[in-house]
């Protein structure tokens, strides 16, 4: 995702910026893992451009045996990309 955002995304202008955000989360008592990816200060977001980072995030965490929910938003600020994950 690093070096998408390097060649395409945020960090491809003097600028621009990604967050990475970590959060526990508690849901009915289930314990998830929340990851952020937010880009800001770059080059206008369009889908075909940033396809690859949300590609890297589904197939690294959409695996059946992680259960992970990703959720994929090309903001007109930049790139955001959230991923989910049930703690056992």
């Amino acid at each position: 995702m690093t070096t998408n955002a390097v060649k395409y995304g945020a960090r491809s202008e003097f600028g621009g910026m990604i967050t990475v955000v970590w959060s526990l989360l508690t849901d009915e008592g289930r314990r998830m893992l929340q990851f952020e990816w937010i880009e800001r200060n770059g080059p206008p977001v369009e889908p075909r451009t940033h396809r690859a980072s949300a590609d890297i995030c589904r197939s690294a965490y959409s695996r059946p045996q992680i259960h992970a929910d990703v959720t994929t938003d090309y903001r007109p600020e930049g790139l955001h990309i959230q991923v989910t994950v049930p703690l056992t």
